[in-house]
Parts: structure tokens; C-alpha cells; sequence
């Protein structure tokens, strides 16, 4: 694969809660069909004889690829976690997978995870690009965040505060998520392929998924995380004109092939305040990629 950046993108009309504003994107480039994302083809499972916190094993049992997304989590087993980075399984494939716990209380329980399409918020995500030795105590830093706005939880989970957003109830029982915020839609709008997210009147990341059907797929997850992760922001709107500029910038970054993800390439946009990684087909079609402000001022705040 030459240096390639992303296909030209357009922005569509946002969808505002309180400080949080998602837009709708579509993408000029062609539809991959032939990805699996059905979490009942994907066995997740502790390292046999010894569980590794930063390390699962990953088993593709279908008879297609299966895409998996960096910042997905994988619930269970001895803690949970989330994947490191982009990862494409192929037909009968298993893989040894990078991975960051999310619960800092438990190590302890069964060999085998979850695996439910579920994502971690922005500033978790963030904090996984961390490539300084303190990515580990990055991404807990950023989930301990939670516990002061939606109630503490047991073991410190991100799990478990996504599941309060899922519910629609904090641990008070005061009304968050989607319980608060209907007019997000229930689903992607037709061709939709991607979502930029806003916080605080900033944009804070862009995601691209190979396919209408696959962006559907993770959608839920996708606005629950979002949604997680605006209660750590302020009420403030964003300015359409703002996304579609953050748009033309990370479409005009370079991005490189980096290393082999399974039977995918992992890509790399250059160092700078927005970090750009996904991951192409061996034939360099785009299957995956999210761009972040890792700058973004609600990241650094405690």
C-alpha cells in the first residue's frame, strides 16, 4: 500500500446534547460487505495457563473477516478490558490481541470475555495512543473521571458506567444518556458511514467504518460512549462549519501503512495534535479509521 489519506468526506446537519454534538458523515469511497461484526462469531478468551493483563486471545469463528476496533471492549474474563488497536480476524483466525484494562478492582473470575460491539468513550480512546510507558495509567485516569458525575462504582468499571448510560439512570437515579437525549436517532441515516464528535463546542474525534451496515452494527455503543463521555463537558454547541473544517484537516493528513494487523495493515497518520489509526484490507481498502484531538481540553481536565 503507497501513502494514501482519507477518501473525501461530507458533513451533514448535527444532532446536539447539551455538550455534546454528533454529525453525520459519508464518505466517497466503495462499500466493503464482506466484514463479520456479529459479536457471536468472535471468541475472546483469557491467555490458557497464565491470564496476561495486556493480552487476549482472539478467535475468529466464522467464515469472513471480523473487524475489530480499537477502544472495543472485551467484558469478562479476569478483568475487563479494551483492544489497543484496529484488528481484522481472518476466516477461522486467532490472535494473540494487545489490550488496556478498563476495571481496576478485579482479577478474578472465568477464562472467557463478552464481546458485545460495546465502545469506550473519546477520552479513553485517547489515552490507548498514549506511547510513553503510561497508557495503562492513562486510560484509568480517564475512567476514575466518571465516578465523581455518575456514582461510584465497584471495581471502578467503565462497564459499568456505560451500562448507567444504557439504563438511563447515574447511580442516583437522576436520568442520563438517552433518557435525557432522544433526538439522537436510534440508527445512522442512510449511507451514513461515519460520526464526528463535538464536546464543548470543539470537534474531538472522526470515525469511518467500511460500510452503512457496519457503522449500524457499532452505532448504540458508539452514541452511549459519546454520550458518556458528555457529562464531563460543558453546554456549549459546536458550529457546523467547525466539524467540516476538522474534516478537511484529517483528510488531508498522509497516512502510512504501519505493520500488519492480523489479516489487515494498520495505518498511521504523522504525530501532531490529531492522531489518525486504522486499518486497511490487504488491498489497501479502508475498513477502519478514527481521527482524534488528542489537544482537546476536556482530555486533560481531572
Amino acid at each position: 500500500m503507497t501513502t494514501k489519506t482519507l477518501p473525501r468526506l461530507h458533513v451533514g446537519v448535527g444532532w446536539r446534547a447539551d455538550g455534546l454534538t454528533l454529525f453525520p458523515v459519508w464518505a466517497e469511497m466503495p462499500v466493503h460487505d464482506l466484514i463479520v461484526v456479529n459479536a457471536a462469531y468472535v471468541d475472546v478468551a483469557e491467555r490458557t495457563g497464565s491470564p496476561t493483563v495486556g493480552e487476549l486471545v482472539l478467535t475468529n469463528t466464522s467464515d469472513r473477516p471480523a473487524l475489530m476496533l480499537e477502544g472495543e471492549l472485551l467484558e469478562g474474563g479476569w478483568q475487563n478490558r479494551v483492544l489497543n488497536a484496529d484488528l481484522l480476524l481472518g476466516a477461522h483466525d486467532s490472535q494473540i490481541a494487545g489490550v488496556t484494562c478498563v476495571e481496576q478492582g478485579r482479577w478474578s473470575g472465568g477464562t472467557h470475555h463478552m464481546r458485545r460491539a460495546r465502545m469506550a468513550p473519546g477520552c479513553v480512546r485517547v489515552g490507548l495512543r498514549r506511547e510513553d510507558g503510561h497508557r495503562q495509567n492513562e486510560v484509568w485516569r480517564q475512567v476514575s473521571r466518571y465516578e465523581p458525575t455518575l456514582g461510584p462504582t465497584r471495581t471502578m468499571s467503565l462497564s459499568e458506567q456505560l451500562d448507567k448510560v444504557a439504563s438511563g439512570r447515574d447511580s442516583a437515579g437522576r436520568p442520563v444518556g438517552r433518557a435525557r437525549h432522544s433526538q439522537i436517532p436510534a440508527e445512522p441515516l442512510p449511507g451514513q458511514v461515519g460520526v464526528i464528535g463535538a464536546l464543548s463546542g470543539r470537534p474531538a474525534w472522526l470515525e469511518i467504518l467500511p460500510s452503512p451496515d457496519v457503522l449500524a452494527d457499532f452505532w448504540t455503543s458508539l452514541v452511549d460512549a459519546a454520550l458518556l463521555d458528555a457529562h464531563s463537558s460543558f453546554n456549549a454547541p459546536c458550529r457546523a462549519q467547525a466539524a467540516r473544517d476538522f474534516a478537511v484537516h484529517c483528510g488531508g493528513l498522509p497516512l502510512h501503512p504501519e505493520q500488519s494487523a492480523g489479516a489487515g495493515i494498520q495505518i498511521i497518520g504523522p504525530r501532531g495534535p490529531i492522531s489518525v489509526r486504522g486499518i486497511t484490507s490487504p488491498e489497501g481498502n479502508l475498513l477502519h479509521a478514527l481521527a482524534v484531538n488528542t489537544e482537546h481540553r476536556l482530555w486533560g481536565e481531572a
